[in-house]
């Protein structure tokens, strides 16, 4: 872990100093977990990584400011208009030895805060698969809750933790005798992290859901860019498990990540709708490759879907003697063996395979952009039944020779568990077809994803072959070019939240939006009583940004003139309760007089706002000045 605390050096300097220790770590293959900031160190953290989004898993903030500008006028209220009238003021920095410093202030000084707090507000487009740890001190009178409050507002993934009674510093211990701030910091940490990087809901989340049809259907001419992977795990209709291979760091000095949208992998598709194929063309699916066997899809079929631009290519690993119900009875037994039990069984796949994977593989280099820049026109799908064992293996090798990380592979196979979804007749079947060699819980085993399964054979892998690298070459056949090719065409540098402006409406791009409200908010609005606007955090709302105007209008139409304001802040929550909290019912609902549980309902009564609250939309508050 790096950790960075409040130094002496222009900002920009610092960036570079920790960018130069960081490139340090990577050079000696020393592997960054997280990146730890207090108060200005959090300050350096941020603005380095919004350049390398990807270069730690896990970034915590302690008493870390965000709005710079306005906390530093605060602080300094008393002294501000000298920088009219004088053109500067001196204000006395202190270390925490004690030392003190004159420092000068400049309007330059406050414009670079200001240019800061834009940057900072870059956040809300960072990738979810980074997460947040987020601590305050409830005492801090250096930095005030609204700051780590805003933070947690802006990143996708968060945890939030405040130390009740701490100071700025963290100094001293609570009065009830408990232990010291700074060791409950210490204990936070240390138990965050360990948690993360062993919990599959963090894992969940920090890979969440998305239909992609939502995206075309809105922006039909949408593509998807090599800044970020948008989310791992997609819902197609009548598929399970469906997920994105990319979007995996591979801890390369470059900061690299695996390409998002050119590689899918999913359990079968026999029963796959309308809906779930309508998805597939909008994810450019051109061809899935099918690892069956004959007597599965005897059993289950294969839908046909080039009317869907879709051609299925069939690339059986086992032949139907090795899937007769001698055969599936001793590899079946394996699975009862546990950990060890998987591995051999995944062994068998890998040593059965070779052909059948240098057909996938060559057919995923034929569809490679030629460069970065490039995005990719075609993608191809690869299944088996479940997605779990078969495509597993193969997704497994892949990910260990671009370089990811072995706790991300497991992790990523153990998705495959609570992505899968077994009845009690489905799990009696297979019992039934184990012909006595398995019992209802061996079956439950069998099914299951667990991530030591996964290293375990990784383990017997490597002490057989070498290294993945190795066994495409040697075994699958893959010539040194394809390789390199293979690296080149899926390997990525994301772009740097510095440059997004040129993919992502700019933040003061002066954006207008019409937004019509009930007439007695219209006019509270109107006259300045009312300055936040809840909404749901669904359709145009969503590309609101800080700048932006909005024209306001009574619902019954535009037969008056608009009440035109800019937003000035926009906060996301996970649900109304949580924003009418936070925010006030009577900021959002002035003059109601509503208790919390009635302004709940007020916004869940809105056509459709109750059904997409549940759904995962989570509600967006939106302050605003007149203009």
């Amino acid at each position: 872990m790096v950790k960075v605390t409040g130094v002496k050096f222009y900002i920009k300097d610092e960036v570079e100093e920790l960018n130069t220790v960081i490139d340090y770590f990577i050079h000696n293959n020393w592997k960054i977990e997280a990146l730890i900031g207090h108060s200005r160190g959090n300050l350096i953290i941020m603005l380095a990584i919004l350049a390398r989004p990807f270069i730690a898993r896990f970034m915590i903030d302690v008493s870390g400011r965000i709005f710079l500008k306005q906390g530093f006028s605060e602080k300094h209220a008393d002294h501000m208009h000298l920088l009219d009238t004088e053109g500067h003021f001196v204000i006395t920095n202190r270390s925490r030895s004690g030392n003190e410093k004159k420092v000068k202030v400049y309007k330059s000084t406050v414009a670079l805060w200001e240019k800061m707090d834009t940057e900072l507000s870059k956040l809300r487009y960072f990738p979810p698969q980074v997460t947040f740890l987020i601590i305050h001190g409830t005492s801090d009178e250096t930095i005030p809750l609204r700051d780590p409050t805003a933070l947690a507002s802006s990143v996708p993934n968060h945890h939030i933790h405040l130390v009740t009674g701490a100071d700025h510093n963290f100094r001293g211990s609570p009065t009830d005798g408990g232990p010291s701030y700074h060791q409950q910091v210490i204990d936070k940490i240390v138990s965050f992290l360990n948690s993360e990087k062993t919990t599959l809901n963090s894992f969940i989340r920090a890979n969440n859901t998305e239909n992609p049809l939502n995206f075309h259907l809105e922006k039909p001419k949408v593509k998807f860019t090599n800044n970020f992977p948008t989310s791992k795990i997609i819902k197609v209709a009548g598929v399970q498990n469906f997920r994105d291979f990319g979007g995996y760091p591979v801890g390369d000095a470059e900061g690299r990540i695996i390409r998002s949208r050119i590689l899918y992998r999913s359990g079968m598709l026999s029963y796959i709708t309308e809906e779930g194929k309508n998805v597939l063309r909008a994810l450019n699916v051109t061809s899935y490759f099918d690892l069956r066997s004959n007597p599965e899809v005897t059993k289950y079929g294969a839908p046909g879907l080039e009317n869907f631009g879709v051609s299925r290519v069939y690339v059986p690993i086992f032949s139907d003697q090795d899937f007769s119900p001698e055969a599936l009875g001793v590899r079946w037994q394996l699975y009862t063996k546990g950990v060890s039990g998987f591995a051999q069984v995944y062994m068998i796949i890998t040593e059965t395979c070779p052909a059948s994977y240098a057909q996938y593989l060559r057919a995923l280099i034929s569809i490679l952009p030629s460069n970065e820049e490039e995005n990719p026109t075609k993608a191809i799908l690869l299944h088996c039944t479940a997605g779990k064992d078969r495509t597993g293996i193969y997704v497994a090798i892949l990910l260990d020779f671009l370089g990811v990380d072995e706790d991300l592979i497991a992790r990523d196979y153990s998705l495959s568990e609570p992505l899968l979804h077994w009845t009690d007749d489905e799990i009696k079947a297979i019992s039934d077809r184990s012909g006595g060699a398995l019992d209802i819980d061996g079956v439950k085993l069998m099914l299951s994803a667990r991530a030591g399964s996964i290293v375990m054979y990784l383990k017997i892998f490597k002490e057989k072959y070498g290294s993945s690298r190795n066994y495409l070459q040697s075994l699958v056949g893959l010539s040194e070019r394809e390789l390199d090719l293979l690296r080149s065409g899926l390997l990525v540098k994301p772009r740097s939240l510095y440059t997004l402006e040129h993919t992502l409406p700019p933040y003061n791009s002066n954006q207008s939006f019409v937004l019509k409200v009930e007439r007695k908010y219209f006019e509270l609005i109107r006259d300045g009583r009312k300055k936040s606007e809840g909404r749901i955090n669904y359709g145009k709302v969503i590309k609101f940004h800080i700048g932006d105007n909005i024209a306001f209008y009574p619902n019954e139409g535009p037969d008056s003139n608009a009440v035109n304001v800019e937003i000035m802040r926009i906060a996301k929550y996970q649900t109304f309760r949580d924003m009418l909290t936070t925010e006030g019912v009577e900021s959002l609902l002035p003059g109601s007089g509503l208790d919390l549980d009635e302004a709940v309902e007020v916004y869940r009564s809105f056509p459709g706002y109750r059904e997409k609250e549940s759904s995962g939309c989570g509600a967006l508050c939106i302050s605003f000045k007149l203009i």
